[in-house]
């Protein structure tokens, strides 16, 4: 690009880029170059970092994006998908003014016909803002009493009782401990009828995250039964709770209570000073009591097209369709429509 408006393209493993986010405290593992590698490698996405940069070439803003092209979705730029939520990273607020206005002046090239933005950006003329989410966020106080008192008194008392059990929590970045949490994402997903994430995809999250240090799997057991799964992700400040898996073949305790009150203190332990507890769809009010209750603020999540807003009609219907098919058939159903469909859906 050589315009002097044109925003500039840079490959996800230019060390400007993590050398950039490196000095941004508000980045999180979405912002990381091995997680966006990972999307890359497992669905055949086309990466890249679009930047607003100095003369000099210094980064003063930037946001990576995904292009896919699918049969069924078409041809459109995503920042990110499969991500919860994507925030473009400035210097200050003028370059992220700048980025902004660049940025919506794509719209309406063939290339870019649809750009897809999960965060709320500056108002600007061509980016339509949409909610459909919300965003929980607990931010850790440095004394762990205090984190505990904001968690509901209800709450409190299932947190006690679970960590009274015989219920145990290890921790592991390993290939066995990746093999142990897909079986379980696989029997989860098949219950709820959603079908799961590629296999590749764990393994690669294993090897290109957990092994370097971003992150870590609970597993919950309760003598040698294994009842459940947690996965944690963590960049700078923030510690980010991606996927969980149980086997719901318990009694009375929830395992789950023990994994979250463990994910909370091990976050407090290790100095991360948000949890993020990720998105939660407008219309599930269990999920979202069930995080606030832990202590987590809940606030709008606002996304942004360029181009037509997305409507949840036709994602609707095909994934009730889904449902009731995977819901009823065997597991390698589950697994065969992720491998056939997420690369599509992200």
């Amino acid at each position: 690009m050589t315009s002097a408006t044109a925003l500039h393209h840079i490959d996800t493993q230019d060390p400007r880029w993590l050398a950039f986010i490196e000095t941004r405290p508000d980045a999180v593992i979405f912002h990381h170059p091995a997680w966006i590698n990972l999307l890359a490698q497992t669905y055949r996405y086309t990466p890249r970092i679009l930047a607003h940069c100095s003369q000099s070439g210094e980064i003063l803003a930037a946001l990576p994006l995904m292009e896919i092209n699918s049969i069924l979705t078409g041809r459109r730029w995503v920042s990110l998908p499969f991500s919860d939520y994507c925030k473009p990273l400035a210097v200050d607020d003028t370059a992220l003014q700048e980025f902004t206005h660049r940025l919506a002046a794509l719209g309406g090239q063939p290339e870019t016909s649809r750009i897809e933005l999960r965060w709320q950006f500056p108002p600007q003329e061509g980016i339509t803002p949409y909610q459909h989410h919300v965003l929980h966020l607990n931010q850790l106080d440095p004394d762990f009493e205090v984190v505990v008192n904001k968690i509901h008194k209800r709450m409190r008392k299932h947190l006690r009782q679970v960590e009274r059990s015989d219920l145990r929590v290890e921790m592991g970045v390993k290939p066995q401990d990746v093999r142990k949490f897909y079986q379980l994402q696989l029997d989860t997903r098949r219950r709820h009828g959603v079908p799961v994430q590629p296999r590749k995809f764990f393994d690669l999250l294993g090897t290109q995250l957990l092994e370097k240090g971003l992150g870590v799997i609970l597993t919950a057991y309760q003598q040698d039964r294994l009842l459940a799964g947690l996965v944690l992700l963590h960049y700078q400040n923030t510690v980010t709770l991606k996927y969980s898996a149980d086997t719901r073949d318990y009694d009375k305790l929830n395992p789950n209570y023990l994994m979250d009150i463990t994910a909370i203190r091990w976050a407090h332990d290790n100095g991360f000073q948000t949890i993020d507890y990720g998105r939660s769809a407008l219309d599930n009010t269990g999920l979202r009591d069930y995080k606030t209750r832990l202590g987590a603020a809940e606030t709008p999540l606002i996304y942004g097209v360029i181009g037509d807003v997305p409507s949840d009609d036709t994602d609707g219907k095909l994934a009730a369709v889904m449902e009731t098919i995977i819901r009823h058939s065997p597991l390698f159903v589950c697994r065969a429509a992720g491998e056939l469909l997420y690369r599509h859906v992200g």
